[in-house]
């Protein structure tokens, strides 16, 4: 019998390759991503029927934005096996092409790619509220579903 359960939000994960742990880590503490793909849609017609409007197929592009709660990665007790704002920050004022997976929760299906950060941003509330940060990838290219780190 086939399963027809939802997949759950808690199932999708979006990580980068760490080039010194050389292990896919997590970005975190995310609570949404969202991966977009657009194509451009290109418009022609004819002198024989200026009416018609034919449409092809242009250029694809892709994009992954996302939204988290700060976590420490860098200082002293901070977790370094995550991605967090100040190791994307870091990645982003050094101008550091990125590879990201995004694990869809269905087995054996995830995405890979290059990318790099196009913005983040960060928020700070008052008083106990968490500090929270977001951000864009923007991929290289078409995503493939073959991990490059097997």
């Amino acid at each position: 019998m086939p399963n027809n359960l939802p997949i759950r939000g808690s199932d999708g994960i979006l990580s980068i390759w760490d080039t010194t742990d050389l292990a896919w880590e997590p970005v975190a503490c995310l609570t949404t991503y969202t991966f977009t793909g657009t194509r451009e849609v290109i418009e022609s017609n004819t002198k024989c029927d200026p009416d018609e409007v034919v449409v092809t197929n242009g250029t694809a592009s892709y994009e992954i934005t996302f939204e988290g709660k700060m976590k420490d990665t860098t200082s002293v007790g901070g977790n370094p096996a995550i991605q967090s704002w100040d190791s994307l920050f870091d990645l982003f004022l050094n101008n550091t092409d990125i590879e990201f997976r995004i694990e869809t929760g269905v087995p054996s299906l995830s995405y890979f790619g290059d990318a790099i950060i196009t913005d983040i941003e960060q928020t700070a509330g008052n008083g106990t509220e968490v500090i929270t940060f977001s951000g864009t990838f923007r991929v290289n290219g078409a995503p493939t579903t073959v991990d490059p780190h097997p």
